[in-house]
């Protein structure tokens, strides 16, 4: 192995070689690139740094490298916040990571709890090889890796959804209703196939997301439905989104991007 390498460094330094040739200047004394000590640990430059934290697992791997793979090895591994809302509390972050005589490559198994952390709340954690005579000037020796958890949708029940709007008529009966840990809500399977979802505000209030409807009209391209006052405020003048025990009003324009077809109240009704 330290063969390969000295001869991978003397490449590189006859490349350099070649290029101040060019330019016009010849040295018998230049110095060749020093061929690094150590067992030249690194992360991968291509490697993965967005990581999706599933509920229903409880760890994630990250991959680490080496050059000189001769020996069976431990290198110190630190870890620190990348920014301000990440708490590293709610991860089990190891201080080393260890290489098997012969291996190449080896992997730090992190921790975590996806509930502690919730979704919406993007943890970024700095990850650096710390024992510097174990490093490389041609690899990386920190990484940053971002960790993100999905919304995790919880059933309710089933309902029955109202129409009243220039698109559908009557009503749906047992449409599915979930619930999100990000205080978000969907009913399946409205409209034309679709999910109706629409969020609780901090007011108590209801505000139904912009979402395509499943339908696009001949002339006008595709229908969207959207809280009415975040669409035309004089459509439904004073009138929100709102539940009151198992009915949820919904105070909402149907719309295209060629302007509004209606603004209505819609209800969905709990079993």
């Amino acid at each position: 192995m330290k063969i390969n390498k000295y001869f991978l460094y003397m490449a590189i330094g006859a490349a350099a070689v070649g290029f101040t040739s060019c330019n016009g200047s010849e040295h018998d004394d230049y110095q060749w690139a020093p061929v690094p000590e150590g067992q030249e640990v690194y992360f991968a430059s291509g490697m993965a740094t967005n990581y999706t934290l599933l509920y229903e697992e409880t760890s994630f791997t990250v991959p680490v490298s080496r050059m000189d793979k001769s020996a069976a090895s431990t290198v110190t591994i630190t870890a620190v916040a990348a920014s301000e809302n990440t708490d590293l509390s709610n991860f089990d972050i190891p201080t080393s990571v260890s290489f098997a005589a012969g291996a190449e490559n080896a992997e730090i198994t992190i921790g975590y709890d996806a509930d502690a952390i919730g979704p919406n709340n993007t943890q970024s954690i700095k990850l650096s090889i710390s024992d510097e005579s174990a490093v490389t000037p041609y690899g990386m020796s920190t990484i940053t890796i971002e960790c993100d958890v999905p919304e995790k949708w919880t059933f309710v029940g089933t309902g029955t959804y109202n129409y009243d709007d220039p698109f559908y008529d009557g009503s749906d009966e047992g449409l599915e209703f979930y619930k999100s840990n990000a205080n978000r809500y969907k009913i399946t399977n409205w409209g034309d196939g679709v999910d109706f979802i629409f969020a609780e505000l901090p007011d108590g209030s209801l505000e139904v997301e912009n979402t395509y409807i499943g339908y696009t009209h001949s002339n006008y391209g595709k229908i969207y439905v959207r809280e009415a006052s975040k669409v035309n405020k004089t459509l439904l003048p004073g009138k929100v989104s709102g539940v009151n025990g198992n009915t949820y009003t919904f105070a909402v324009a149907y719309y295209c991007s060629a302007g509004v077809f209606a603004g209505v109240l819609e209800t969905f009704v709990l079993d």
